[in-house]
This record gives C-alpha cells, structure tokens and sequence, in this order.
C-alpha cells in the first residue's frame, strides 16, 4: 500500500472531526481507503457520505452487493472482491451468480429487476450510458429514483476501486 504512513497517523483537527463523524455517527470502522480519504477532509466528508449511502441505503441489500461485485469485476480489483464476496453470499446472491458476475456476464438465477439493474451497470462501466431503449427498460423496472440509485452505487463504486487502484490498496 502507498502513503503506509496514513494507517498509523493520528487523527486531529479536520481530519479528527470527520473520523468521529464516521465511526460515531455513521458507526463505521476506518479502513485504510477510508484513511486515506482523511488527507483531505472536505473530500473525505463527502465521499464517505456517499459511501455510506451507496454500501447500506440505496437499492436493496442483494442489488447493492451484485452491483459491487459487478463494478469490482469489471475494474479487476481483487480486494474489493475478496472483501465483498462474503456480504454478497449474505446478501443472498448465490455462489453461481457471483461466478457468473466474475466471468463478466449477467446471472441466469436471479430476478427480472436485477438482471435490469446488472446490465444497466454493465453498459455505464463499458460505455458510460444508456440507450433509450435501456433507459426505459430500466425506469420500467425500478423508477427514476431506482435509476439515480444505480447510477449512485455504480459511480460511487467506481471512484472507490479508482482509490483503491491509485493507493495500491
């Protein structure tokens, strides 16, 4: 990992405020990428904000994890993956969808919606947008509040495995 020295750097002023905002209020364990995020506090206030929303609240908790899979495949990160294939199975994502989401494609055992929201992630990683058609398939099966969902925990996601990648996590 680059910067090491941010795992043992004491927290203080800005820095310090945004740590106990985390773990206290939002009751989170700092992690390294979430350290590393405290060297710039304003920015790490606001990612971590986002975070928090796009890892508990947004969608529902197997959309969330298949999504994360999805994006942590998609970008090669391996220790994204590591770490969210235990919550995935939790989440109640099957062993053969995730080896399917590792080979790059969709699951064939999972809902109509989630097969939706898989392939919309997958064309905004590959392209960055969505056709009409897919943007109506989409709106159909989960609204315009579920699209600002997805399009939230797939970007959110994304910054977070380009973090990952930058800092060698």
């Amino acid at each position: 990992m680059r910067e090491e020295h941010v795992l043992s750097e004491e927290l203080t002023g800005a820095k310090g405020e945004v740590a106990d905002w985390f773990t206290g209020e939002l009751g989170r364990e700092l992690h390294p990428p979430h350290l590393l995020w405290m060297q710039q506090p304003a920015v790490a206030r606001t990612v971590l904000e986002l975070g928090h929303y796009a890892r508990y609240v947004a969608l529902d908790y197997r959309q969330r994890e298949m999504i994360i899979m999805t994006v942590a495949q998609h970008h090669d990160v391996k220790t994204a993956w590591d770490i969210h294939y235990p919550t995935a199975i939790e989440s109640g994502a099957s062993e053969d969808a995730l080896r399917e989401i590792e080979r790059g494609g969709i699951p064939t055992d999972i809902t109509d919606v989630e097969t939706c929201i898989l392939k919309a992630c997958r064309r905004l990683l590959e392209v960055n947008r969505l056709s009409d058609d897919e943007y109506a398939e989409l709106k159909d099966a989960v609204g315009v509040e579920g699209i600002v969902e997805v399009v939230a925990v797939t970007g959110y996601f994304t910054m977070l495995m380009m973090h990952i990648g930058a800092f060698d996590i």
